[in-house]
């Protein structure tokens, strides 16, 4: 999935939905959740959170770095499941390291090692 092709509609959702996350009405945010849960049975939700993190530099830090955060928890919570679409994560990580912001940077990081931990180093070896 080194290839992958966001849909602009998709990207915009998702970014949407990590800014009104923000909200301080728990109403809000349990209708937020859901949503969210279902993008995480959309076989690429994670490159998009990966796409905003590391590439979407027209976005606050504060919103790249929430979908920074949803990935390394996905990243935890569903390793297994992320084959098809972990050489594109990787690659979008490895270049966020670069990023000016500094926050932008740690959490990259902070998901190149969750993925480390998942997967061990040979995961960064294997050819797709």
């Amino acid at each position: 999935m080194a290839s992958f092709q966001p849909s602009p509609e998709d990207s915009q959702n998702i970014i949407r939905l990590l800014k009104e996350s923000r909200s301080p009405n728990p109403e809000v945010n349990a209708n937020i959740q859901k949503q969210l849960e279902q993008y995480n049975h959309m076989h690429n939700f994670n490159c998009y959170l990966a796409l905003i993190l590391g590439q979407v530099k027209s976005e606050p830090d504060e919103i790249r770095c929430v979908a920074g955060l949803l990935l390394k928890q996905n990243i935890q919570n569903y390793f297994g499941n992320l084959k098809e679409s972990l050489k594109y994560i990787q690659q979008v990580l490895l270049q966020a390291l670069l990023d000016p912001s500094r926050d932008i940077r740690n959490t990259s990081s902070n998901c190149l090692a969750t993925i480390t931990r998942g997967g061990g180093l040979e995961c960064w070896f294997k050819n797709e």
